[in-house]
């Protein structure tokens, strides 16, 4: 049987809690799998809320305080994970150091490079 509209919003507020509970900004992995959790937890609330445009509306006022909460919830926690994302890139780069580039939708991509640090003024 497949999961229903409950199921997926109960999975995104896993994940968002997880996100929250591990939560350290001075932690760069621990960001990315807080990005990767928050992920998550967004596409559950997104199916979640297409079964319900296409599904049983009555089961949507019940859930509506519910999705509009986790979507508060996570856009909050992405925009810390972005800030401290690139709060580390800033220090990283005024000290001589590249990190990995990011692709639009905020993942890592490639190695860190060293930069050379000539002509940097700090």
């Amino acid at each position: 049987m497949a999961a229903g509209p409950k199921q997926w919003v109960d999975d995104a507020r896993r994940g968002v809690r997880c996100a929250l509970q591990q939560w350290n900004p001075a932690d760069l992995k621990g960001i990315e799998q807080c990005r990767k959790l928050l992920e998550q937890s967004a596409n559950a609330l997104r199916v979640a809320i297409d079964l319900l445009r296409n599904g049983d509306s009555t089961m949507a006022t019940g859930l509506q305080p519910l999705i509009s909460g986790l979507r508060r919830d996570i856009s909050t926690m992405i925009r810390l994970v972005d800030a401290c994302s690139a709060f580390r890139r800033g220090m990283a780069l005024r000290h001589g150091v590249a990190l990995s580039a990011y692709d639009a939708s905020g993942k890592a991509v490639g190695e860190p490079v060293g930069l050379s640090a000539h002509g940097v003024v700090g």
